[in-house]
């Protein structure tokens, strides 16, 4: 009997959660992916896992020579890391995650992933400013935020 009755909470909670995910409920460790259709609608969901941890975020000029390698635009990803700055866009380096990742840094905002770091910085994370923003780099200085895997 005691069986029989875990089981029927069990279904139930799986019923009520089924009932949230196709009234289109977000969870926290819910984001859109995966395809489910219903007659009037269609809701993508994937499970993820969510994780925020304090790391040292750091700052570095994309493009200056002395801060970077022989070719200090290029990321280690390839990409043109001083076109998508001039673009406005926000990109970073960290070792901890694959190269597309998207990490939001508590009080920065979110950036991509597309570079890497020397090996003896695992855990931290270093944004890239334009070339021309030393001082700003330097101001930044090394600050210990919040940053959520996405």
């Amino acid at each position: 009997m005691k069986h029989l009755t875990i089981a029927i909470i069990l279904a139930i909670v799986l019923v009520c959660a089924i009932n949230a995910l196709s009234s289109g409920y977000k969870f926290w460790f819910y984001e859109p992916d995966m395809t489910i259709e219903y007659p009037d609608i269609i809701i993508e969901y994937h499970l993820i896992p969510v994780k925020a941890e304090y790391r040292s975020v750091t700052a570095y000029n994309a493009g200056d020579p002395n801060q970077c390698d022989n070719s200090p635009c290029i990321s280690a990803n390839g990409e043109n890391v001083c076109t998508a700055i001039a673009l406005g866009y926000k990109r970073c380096a960290a070792n901890f995650v694959p190269f597309g990742t998207i990490l939001d840094i508590e009080g920065y905002g979110e950036c991509l992933v597309v570079d890497r770091m020397n090996k003896r910085f695992p855990n931290r994370v270093d944004i890239a400013m334009p070339a021309d923003w030393k001082s700003q780099a330097l101001s930044w200085g090394e600050k210990n935020l919040l940053v959520v895997v996405k």
